[in-house]
């Protein structure tokens, strides 16, 4: 599951709140993936935001691993791939395309064990190709 290098990020308004968004463009061309219906998602509430709510360069590092460790328990439980993710509202959000939602409530909280002290919510959704 290599993540492609047509990555982008950038600044949008989501649910009238400013955003900042990173996306996988390469995959836009087999989007909603026939072999991955699943949309995949952990939110995880930021500890120490802005006040516009996006995050703060003393807790980016911090937001960086979590990132990393969701990808390296989540993509081989579930066979996903990280898509994007989504800063903004005081909380980070990852999305995740996946064959079936598999594992994904073990391995978000396998995941987040390192960081008992952030709140997370994870859930999936099908998309079916039409």
């Amino acid at each position: 599951a290599q993540m492609s290098d047509e990555w982008d990020f950038y600044f949008a308004r989501v649910n009238d709140a400013v955003s900042s968004i990173f996306v996988d463009l390469g995959i836009r061309p087999d989007v909603p993936l026939e072999k991955r219906p699943w949309l995949l998602w952990v939110w995880v509430e930021m500890r120490a935001s802005r006040p516009d709510g996006l995050s703060s360069n003393e807790e980016a590092p911090k937001l960086h691993e979590i990132g990393e460790a969701l990808d390296s328990l989540v993509s081989p439980a579930c066979g996903a791939q990280l898509v994007g993710r989504i800063t903004g509202s005081n909380r980070r959000e990852f999305y995740f395309y996946a064959s079936e939602p598999g594992e994904l409530d073990g391995a978000a909280a396998n995941a987040m064990k390192g960081f008992a002290d952030y709140k997370y919510e994870a859930g999936s959704t099908f998309q079916p190709v039409s």
